[in-house]
């Protein structure tokens, strides 16, 4: 008959049973010994009597025979109606960005394996299939990601015990390809002038902003007149990405710059910026735009709205369904790579230069606390020449020794 007992690291009851002759154990997901039993019980008579001869028919029988010895019904999630609950309830814990992530990435498996497949059905099989197919539509580094959002969602779903384990818990990520491992880059500065003389208006006070506080994309285009104190010539940031609170320091030629744009009580400095941002926040239409500005300034070789200058490729991964984009050595990021390095190079501190453009550091990083005046004297090295700033020529950029003093 079958029975029950406890093993010392874990808080639920295992059952055994005997299945022609050979005895078989396993937890059965309950901690109230009776219920437990009741459980062991079932998967005896699952055992000895109904014949099944899909996984789905005998998922059928011990629901119909747990729902018997339980005195409940057993609950059928499914795919699908685990993601909508999933995404519910870490919704105000994460980001905007993070769950907008989360709904497309987690939502593309569920898409892949079917709304209506039953949640506990999934196995590593499944979730290395849905991986395989991610990989010949978008680049390997993306599909790691999205990995990490059906990883994700199932820990929730077996921390609330809907799975016994969780099958994207043990799958490798993919190997990225040459052309994936090629680093961006960091701009020269001779690249800036070129850059800065292509821009005008807002793109070109975003290229000093990114530069001169190696901020990201998506926290400057959202710039608002409310975080920045020009009196002092500070912009308090809270780092959408990270939630940290930044304090950077302006240059005297950026504070005239965003006054000269008429400063407001509040309000986006960039309006017509924010409205190219996607929905959930996402970037990726200003991205487009800066690389067009890059290749205006001949630092790419096409531009991404132009699908003849690259030889059709763009317009047959479209029709082939694919998401892969071409890895460039510049992008807007590489600005912030630009802060960084250039900060490096003279000589800043570790901390400083954390403390400036946001960078994580190590645990000796919380203890070290970096005054106003140190950020000022590292921001002072990436000032921006005033013909530079007036876009006269891609010259206008200083290059050698002297363009860090």
């Amino acid at each position: 008959m079958a029975s029950v007992h406890k093993q010392k690291q874990s808080r639920y009851w295992y059952g055994h049973f005997r299945l022609n002759g050979r005895l078989i154990g396993r937890s059965t997901g309950e901690t109230d010994k009776a219920r437990a039993l009741a459980v062991a019980l079932a998967w005896e008579e699952a055992a000895k009597g109904r014949r099944v001869e899909t996984e789905n028919q005998a998922r059928k029988v011990m629901e119909e025979l747990l729902s018997g010895k339980l005195g409940r019904e057993i609950e059928r999630v499914t795919c699908g109606s685990y993601l909508e609950r999933w995404l519910a309830s870490i919704d105000g814990t994460v980001a905007a960005s993070t769950l907008a992530f989360y709904r497309g990435a987690a939502g593309a498996f569920v898409g892949f394996l079917g709304a209506e497949r039953l949640l506990d059905g999934v196995g590593p099989e499944d979730v290395v299939a849905w991986r395989s197919a991610e990989a010949g539509r978008v680049s390997a580094v993306t599909a790691n990601n999205r990995l990490k959002a059906v990883r994700a969602m199932f820990e929730a779903a077996l921390r609330e015990r809907h799975v016994r384990a969780n099958p994207a818990g043990g799958i490798k990520a993919l190997k990225r390809s040459a052309e994936e491992e090629r680093k961006r880059r960091p701009f020269t500065r001779e690249e800036i002038g070129r850059l800065l003389a292509a821009a005008d208006g807002d793109w070109r006070l975003m290229v000093q902003l990114g530069l001169q506080t190696g901020q990201r994309l998506g926290d400057l285009v959202r710039l608002d007149w409310r975080d920045l104190d020009l009196g002092k010539g500070v912009w308090m940031l809270r780092a959408g990405k990270t939630g940290r609170r930044l304090l950077i320091p302006l240059s005297g030629e950026l504070v005239e710059e965003l006054r000269a744009r008429g400063q407001q009580p509040m309000g986006s400095v960039f309006p017509e910026l924010m409205t190219r941002l996607g929905s959930g926040g996402k970037v990726g239409t200003l991205s487009n735009d800066f690389a067009d500005l890059l290749w205006k300034a001949g630092l790419r070789r096409y531009s991404p709205h132009d699908r003849i200058a690259k030889g059709g490729l763009k317009a047959r991964l479209v029709d082939e369904g694919s998401d892969k984009r071409e890895q460039q050595e510049l992008s807007f990021h590489s600005l912030r790579h630009t802060a960084r390095t250039w900060l490096e190079e003279s000589g800043q501190p570790k901390a400083v230069i954390d403390a400036l453009v946001g960078h994580t550091g190590d645990m000796g990083r919380a203890y070290t606390t970096v005054g106003i005046d140190a950020l000022r004297a590292a921001a002072a090295v990436l000032a921006v020449p005033a013909a530079a700033r007036r876009g006269t020529g891609e010259d206008a950029f200083p290059v050698g020794p002297e363009a860090t003093t």
